[in-house]
């Protein structure tokens, strides 16, 4: 009974949790915004058995728009109480909250370059910071990083997960070996063309989550804006093949309540759904010239569950500009 007092929460909109720079979702407290046509919202949900689905598309959100789950902070106080309510506690927070992980360079500064290119760099993954790297297994990673975390806790903390997002800013899109500034590297232009390469490799480290490893989720939000973005569009740091190939096995593994996807048709990628229909979205494999998400990420869902695509068609979080 105390256990689940000190763990419930009120439950929080997802798409303030995975792209919270786009400020899409309003508060309580803010005025209702406006339609301007700005931010597409598709939602599909699939039909049980061999039913047809259903599809809606919008420009607003808020009320019953909104994609309701229970987050809530971890509260170090509660640990402290004894060993067995913090082992309890802790099972009880992973298993009911979402939680949410967010790419980033916090843990790379004040390194070097020359530090993480020990390895390949195919291996250096500059975006996952630590909670990332000891908490979600990646498909991608180091046999090392596998027994380093397994070596952590007796049971993974992943096998807990229900409901995850993760997030990547938009402010990463402008994140290169140049701007990192890295103090002690000796500066060289292989160093600065490796750190890049390994840079644009990881832009879409969650993509390849270890799905596998956590066919217990129920809930997934991903923040893909970096597809979609003209960094992306330049440096071809994620095609839509790999995209394909990792919903895959998104499919052969996870059966899902909800999926949301952002940024997957946002900026020059918009897709118009006008005219488009739930039976054109079961069968259809483009969608306006673009490949049809909805179906191709279809099979990670249970009959009766639900995909969501949010997209913006520009936004002023972050101008393009040249990288290096």
């Amino acid at each position: 009974m105390v256990i689940s007092h000190v763990t419930a929460a009120e439950p929080r909109c997802a798409l303030s949790l995975v792209v919270p720079d786009w400020g899409i979702c309003p508060t309580e407290n803010s005025e209702p915004q406006v339609s301007s046509r700005i931010v597409q919202f598709v939602t599909y949900a699939r039909g049980m058995g061999v039913r047809v689905g259903t599809l809606s598309y919008n420009y607003e959100h808020g009320g019953n728009g909104h994609v309701l789950t229970p987050a809530r902070d971890f509260d170090p106080n509660v640990v402290a109480l004894n060993v067995t309510f913090c082992s309890e506690y802790t099972r009880n927070y992973y298993r009911n909250h979402t939680h949410v992980f967010t790419l980033g360079t916090t843990d790379l500064r004040g390194g070097t370059v020359g530090g993480v290119l020990g390895n390949d760099w195919r291996d250096v993954q500059p975006l996952r910071s630590l909670k990332l790297k000891n908490i979600l297994p990646f498909d991608d990673e180091p046999i090392e990083l596998v027994k380093r975390r397994a070596s952590l806790t007796p049971n993974p903390i992943y096998q807990l997960l229900r409901h995850i997002a993760v997030h990547s800013p938009l402010e990463l899109m402008q994140v290169n070996a140049d701007s990192l500034q890295m103090e002690g590297d000796a500066g060289g232009r292989v160093d600065s063309e490796t750190l890049n390469n390994a840079l644009d490799l990881d832009r879409a480290a969650h993509l390849w989550l270890s799905w596998s490893h956590m066919p217990q989720l129920e809930s997934v939000f991903l923040d893909l804006r970096i597809y979609s973005h003209d960094l992306n569009t330049r440096q071809r740091c994620l095609s839509k093949f790999q995209v394909m190939e990792r919903a895959k096995e998104m499919g052969r593994h996870l059966q899902l309540k909800i999926l949301v996807l952002a940024g997957l048709q946002s900026y020059s990628f918009h897709v118009v759904y006008e005219g488009v229909t739930a039976r054109d979205i079961e069968q259809w494999e483009e969608i306006d010239g673009e490949p049809n998400w909805i179906r191709i990420f279809r099979p990670a869902i249970r009959g009766g569950g639900k995909i969501m695509l949010v997209d913006k068609l520009f936004d002023n979080v972050y101008q393009v500009g040249p990288v290096s």
